[in-house]
């Protein structure tokens, strides 16, 4: 990984951003709005939890702190998705990284 995995990142799942894009098509022109559930977690975060959930030692993990990896923190201003999205509910990140790995995992045909 490169990185020493303390930069913050924000994910959301890929069906997620596209029914947030689909929904506010219906309510906006021509506006730009960030698109971010508002909870950033370290790479090293995400990355314990992916171990966790695919039964792969942490340990192993080797961050490469020499490389770059982009700006410490990357936090989006949402208060407009808010505004114009009152009620819209994020996939969990669990939910989101278990469907990936399903997916992953017939897609590369992974075999424990």
């Amino acid at each position: 990984m490169y990185g020493d995995g303390f930069q913050e990142r924000d994910i959301i799942l890929v069906d997620d951003f596209v029914n947030v894009i689909l929904k506010l098509c219906l309510k906006i022109d021509n506006l730009i709005i960030n698109v971010s559930n508002g909870k950033s977690f370290t790479v090293k975060f995400y990355t314990k939890l992916i171990c966790k959930l695919i039964k792969f030692d942490f340990k192993k993990v080797i961050f490469n702190k020499i490389k770059s990896y982009g700006a410490k923190k990357n936090k989006l201003e949402i208060s407009l998705l808010k505004n114009k999205l009152t009620n819209y509910k994020f996939t969990s990140l669990r939910k989101g990284l278990n469907g990936t790995i399903i997916s992953m995992k017939k897609e590369i045909k992974y075999n424990k």
